[in-house]
């Protein structure tokens, strides 16, 4: 199999789902139904949601992976990476899961089967390991 000769522009991959742009101004408009105090009150709570989500995730570069989580992130280059797998999750749909040179797996929170970039994400992430080994 011929691997490529590695990618040179980095790559974000967000846990949050498009689906949440759609949603947040049909729950506005509903909360505007019942009254202009509330509805206020659903789109700033839906904002700080939305902007707290957009920071959870994967990002990709040439040297490895940063996960992102709400309150921390870590950073695993891609050589002491020695397995990238997949996982179902019950609400999440597919996950990839790396595994390191300790032995310890790592589930990355984006991309997801459902939110989008799925194939990609794990098709650069697979190369990449190939690539450092």
């Amino acid at each position: 199999m011929a691997v490529p000769q590695g990618y040179t522009k980095p790559a974000r991959y967000r846990f949050i789902s498009p689906w949440a742009y759609v949603t947040g101004p049909v729950a506005c408009l509903a909360a505007l139904r019942v009254s202009v105090l509330m509805a206020v009150i659903v789109l700033l709570v839906l904002t700080a949601l939305i902007a707290v989500l957009l920071r959870v995730g994967s990002d990709l570069s040439s040297e490895g992976v940063v996960v992102r989580h709400v309150r921390s992130h870590s950073f695993l280059p891609w050589s002491d990476i020695r397995e990238v797998r997949t996982v179902q999750d019950w609400n999440f749909g597919q996950r990839i899961v790396v595994v390191g040179g300790d032995g310890r797996p790592v589930v990355l929170p984006a991309p997801t089967s459902k939110t989008g970039r799925f194939t990609e994400g794990l098709t650069r992430i697979r190369d990449e390991v190939a690539r450092h080994r």
